[in-house]
């Protein structure tokens, strides 16, 4: 799992592809991120995603509201344009701000931490 932390940010960098064999995975290691920085709000970099199943979309759905009934946020930036298309079709950018770089997603949570 590789993790790091900014500005008091949580950024996590999942890796290949969340399909239905590996939701559970994903899930797992975002419920640890979650339990370990409990006050930390958390950016998903999604570079390295090849794809997302709909079990992996449901993960970060999940988590998006587990994180919402703490008053956390859930970010994703940098997402494949295949990962970006299915994040659209399903509008899971309704309720999860995606951004298109590490950079802009820190910035834009930064801010909101401090309103």
């Amino acid at each position: 799992m590789k993790a790091g932390m900014v500005n008091e940010i949580l950024l996590y960098y999942p890796e290949g592809r969340i399909g239905n064999d590996s939701a559970a995975n994903f899930e797992f290691e975002l419920s640890q991120l979650i339990f370990e920085n409990e006050n930390l709000n958390i950016i998903l970099n999604m570079e390295n995603v090849t794809s997302i199943s709909s079990n992996g979309i449901a993960v970060l759905i999940s988590v998006a509201q587990e994180l919402k009934s703490q008053d956390r946020l859930l970010s994703i930036c940098n997402p494949k344009d295949l990962v970006m298309k299915i994040i659209s079709i399903l509008s899971i950018d309704s309720f999860i701000a995606v951004y298109q770089t590490e950079e802009e997603a820190i910035d834009a949570m930064s801010q909101l931490a401090f309103v």
